[in-house]
């Protein structure tokens, strides 16, 4: 028999059990906010998790573009470096485009008219080559350095940033 025998006069509950009916209630409620509270702490925590992750997984695709980009100055460098011994070669062989010599002794007439236009013709098309077409490419090989060097320095920047937001997470 409980100790309390009173009466709630309104519900005819002995005072006794609607105490102990409401401390229950109180540490259910209780009980209730903390494992709310809990999960609400785990689901954050996962939820960064899953953030990092994902920075991470950003930061990794980043580096590899740097990486890819890096190759690519690389070739281009190496390909300018070709083409400037290329060139080197082609200008120490244009004395071949004027041999042999033609004169009037060794041929002449119209055939040797047309051979020397012929010969001017393939000097002017060497000498534009070797320089103004060479120079062209050197320039558009240098523009797509600065471009994939301007990548780079933005996708390291975009690493940085995501460094900082992983180690305030």
């Amino acid at each position: 028999m409980p100790l309390l025998t009173y009466h709630d006069h309104y519900t005819n509950i002995p005072i006794y059990s609607f105490l102990r009916f409401n401390a229950v209630v109180k540490k259910c409620i209780i009980t209730i906010s903390m494992i709310l509270s809990h999960q609400s702490e785990v689901s954050i925590l996962q939820e960064n998790q899953l953030l990092i992750a994902s920075l991470k997984s950003d930061r990794i695709a980043l580096q590899n573009n740097i990486q890819a980009n890096l190759e690519k100055i690389q070739r281009l460098r190496q390909s300018k470096n070709n083409i400037t011994h290329e060139q080197g070669e082609l200008w120490a062989h244009k004395r071949l485009i004027s041999e042999p010599e033609l004169s009037s002794s060794t041929w002449d007439g119209k055939h040797a008219a047309e051979f020397m236009n012929i010969r001017a013709n393939i000097e002017q098309s060497y000498t534009s080559i070797n320089s103004q077409q060479v120079e062209d490419i050197f320039s558009d090989i240098e523009q797509k350095i600065a471009q994939l060097e301007s990548m780079n320095n933005g996708y390291s920047n975009s690493i940085a940033s995501i460094n900082l937001r992983i180690s305030q997470l």
